[in-house]
């Protein structure tokens, strides 16, 4: 036996891992120069060359399956306002293509597995995919409209369970490369304000005292509460009108997306349960 040829799987997945690990690495490197530039407050480092930026950035995307074109260009290119609702556009339009091309394939390997299978098993198989189908479709439903507001990058956050709210959304405001780096200056205030605070906090030497810790607790939360304020306070004075509108529509896209996805889980949750239910 070839015995290159014997390993050859072997060598794809350690290179595969070797690339995604080094494209962390230099992700890592590059947001460490950026972080304590924005600290001491000096312009962020330039990129010495478009492909050193890209590269670790796209070796990531590419090393994801499926390769999502939407982010890629989003990754390439500085897009104007007007390039990225277009693009938010052409995002949605490809979220509801590829759910309905997805569905129709799936559809078609069913009924395949479903003659393999016994007539009990089929009927389980078949009734539990129906449901899975169908939660798969809301939730690509929900995505593209998610999309459409927020572009791809944040539809791939709904997809991979990492959406957030709040300051994650920052990012999809359009915050320009200055802003950025005094948005970075407001959040290490913030947390320099809470740990100067806490310096003054004592915890109970005796935690079975439970007035002095509920005490406690109230003085911990009343600075969080006063840091978390000024903050939102210094970012409002950040942000431009137009910004902060399009953090409250993201806020709302967002919201609405949480909701059908619950929805849709409490459905799959009841089908699926029918679908297996001894008959």
């Amino acid at each position: 036996m070839d015995i290159t040829r014997a390993f050859r799987p072997v060598l794809c997945f350690a290179v595969g891992c070797g690339l995604a690990l080094a494209a962390s690495g230099i992700l890592a490197q590059e947001g460490e120069k950026a972080s304590e530039a924005a600290r001491e407050g000096r312009p962020a480092p330039a990129s010495p060359c478009r492909p050193c930026t890209l590269t670790p950035q796209l070796l990531r995307k590419a090393y994801a399956q499926p390769a999502d074109p939407m982010e890629i260009c989003e990754l390439m290119f500085d897009l104007s306002s007007e390039q990225t609702d277009q693009l938010a556009a052409l995002a949605a339009q490809r979220e509801a293509e590829m759910s309905r091309r997805a569905a129709e394939v799936d559809a078609a390997y069913v009924e395949k597995l479903g003659a393999l299978l016994k007539p009990s098993q089929a009927r389980e198989f078949s009734e539990a995919m129906a449901a899975v189908l169908k939660y798969r479709t809301t939730i690509a439903e929900a995505t593209a409209e998610l999309a459409a507001e927020g572009g791809a990058a944040l539809a791939a956050l709904a997809r991979e369970g990492r959406l957030t709210t709040g300051k994650g959304l920052l990012r999809f405001a359009g915050l320009t490369p200055a802003q950025n780096a005094a948005l970075e200056r407001l959040e290490a205030q913030r947390l320099e304000t809470i740990r100067e605070g806490q310096k003054a906090i004592h915890a109970p030497q005796d935690t079975r005292d439970l007035e002095a810790m509920r005490q406690y607790r109230e003085a911990v939360r009343a600075l969080r509460a006063e840091a978390d304020a000024q903050y939102e306070t210094d970012l409002a004075e950040l942000l431009t009108d137009a910004q902060e509108q399009k953090l409250s529509r993201l806020e709302q896209a967002v919201k609405k997306f949480q909701e059908k996805r619950d929805e849709a889980q409490r459905a799959f949750k009841r089908e699926l349960a029918d679908a297996l239910t001894t008959r």
